[in-house]
């Protein structure tokens, strides 16, 4: 589920790990993740002891995550359609 209809961190999560490359993006257009934290320390202690497991994405394709800007109507969407799968119609 994409951070527009759950927030985990704000359900007292400690860290979430969200996929880009799904609702985020919507776009099919990249491959990525982000990994999430409540907490500075928290962020200090794991941004020093990761081992990266793929490239750092540059910044034209990080930026391209959030290019449409329009992750808004496209979980509305979804919420619709899925109301409408629900209800039979």
């Amino acid at each position: 589920m994409s951070p527009y209809f759950q927030r985990p961190l704000e359900l007292g999560a400690d860290i979430v790990v969200h996929s880009t490359t799904k609702f985020l993006n919507g776009h099919s257009d990249m491959v990525g993740g982000v990994v999430v934290v409540n907490d500075s320390a928290l962020a200090e202690n794991s941004a020093s002891s990761r081992t990266p497991l793929a490239p750092s994405r540059v910044p034209w394709t990080a930026g391209s995550c959030c290019a449409g800007q329009d992750l808004a109507l496209r979980m509305q969407a979804h919420e619709r359609n899925a109301g409408q799968l629900a209800a039979g119609s």
